[in-house]
């Protein structure tokens, strides 16, 4: 693998799960026992078993992190907990932008850091 490219990351499912709850005004508790519970019996891991930040902490190769400031699904700190776990982690935001949508808010400077991070990657440079 010669880099990573993510556009709106969570840092977990489990935050994941209570921020898209919070955002939806419904209770913690008893829902996220069940859906956690429930994500153990059905699916097989746990919710807080996995940690983004803690994943790449220790990772080598380049990674980019683009990120909307207005996500409203995912929050934009969630890629700044990410990012600050490494330093081989660049974080690129666009402002204005929802989730998944800074490709539409902003094609020109998307495709020049999707382009010249590949070109980066790509060339053995880091």
């Amino acid at each position: 693998m010669k880099g990573i490219i993510a556009d709106c990351p969570f840092t977990s499912p489990g935050q994941i799960v209570k921020s898209v709850m919070a955002g939806m005004g419904l209770p913690s508790f008893p829902l996220y026992p069940l859906l956690a519970a429930g994500a153990r019996v059905f699916a097989g891991f746990g919710m807080e078993e996995a940690d983004a930040a803690e994943a790449v902490r220790h990772v080598k190769v380049p990674i980019l992190l683009i990120h909307g400031e207005d996500d409203r699904f995912v929050p934009c700190g969630m890629s700044r907990a990410i990012a600050a776990a490494n330093p081989n982690i660049r974080l690129e935001t666009f402002p204005g932008a929802g989730h998944g949508l800074s490709f539409l808010a902003d094609r020109e400077r998307y495709a020049a850091l999707a382009e010249a991070f590949i070109r980066q990657v790509t060339s053995g440079q880091e």
